[in-house]
C-alpha cells in the first residue's frame, strides 16, 4: 500500500448487545467464522510481500 492510502474491509450481521444470549451465541460464532475466512484470505498476500 503506498502512503497515504488507506483500505477497509468490512461485513455486517444484523445484531446487538441488548440481544438475548441465543442470539449473541449465534452472533459470536458468526464472527469467528467470518475472522477465520478474512485470515485465510490475508495472510497468503502478507507472507509474499515479506
Amino acid at each position: 500500500m503506498s502512503a497515504g492510502s488507506a483500505s477497509r474491509i468490512a461485513v455486517y450481521h444484523a445484531g446487538s448487545v441488548d440481544d438475548e444470549e441465543k442470539a449473541l451465541s449465534a452472533l459470536r460464532a458468526w464472527g469467528s467464522q467470518q475472522m477465520i475466512q478474512l485470515r485465510a484470505a490475508l495472510v497468503p498476500s502478507i507472507e509474499a510481500s515479506t
